[in-house]
């Protein structure tokens, strides 16, 4: 987690399942966010934290653009970009429970 730099990580999930959703909230209605785009990574999901040396093999990039989950999207994606839509000054935390609506095809 640490070469990815969340801010959210939502648990419970299949993979790239967050890739569908339009919002997410808080089952308290703390909060409310807009996904926004899917989220290009950078080199420095190759950089391990602690040494700050590259991979070689040039992983987790390399394999992400392999995967190619947004095919209309040129490059390595994983989890989404969202805007706070309301509850601004509250508080997110670890272990709060949240919903998400799911964007309309």
């Amino acid at each position: 987690m640490d070469r990815f730099r969340p801010n959210i990580v939502i648990s419970g999930l299949e993979p790239f399942e967050e890739d569908a959703f339009d919002t997410i909230f808080s089952i308290e209605s703390v909060y409310e966010s807009g996904i926004r785009k899917p989220w290009r990574r950078c080199p420095v999901t190759t950089t391990d934290q602690t040494t700050g040396e590259r991979a070689e093999s040039k992983d987790p990039l390399k394999t992400l653009t392999v995967m190619n989950i947004q095919p209309d999207l040129k490059g390595a994606f994983f989890g989404q970009n969202a805007t706070l839509l309301s509850g601004d000054g509250g508080r997110i935390s670890v272990g709060d429970r949240v919903k998400a609506t799911s964007k309309e095809l």
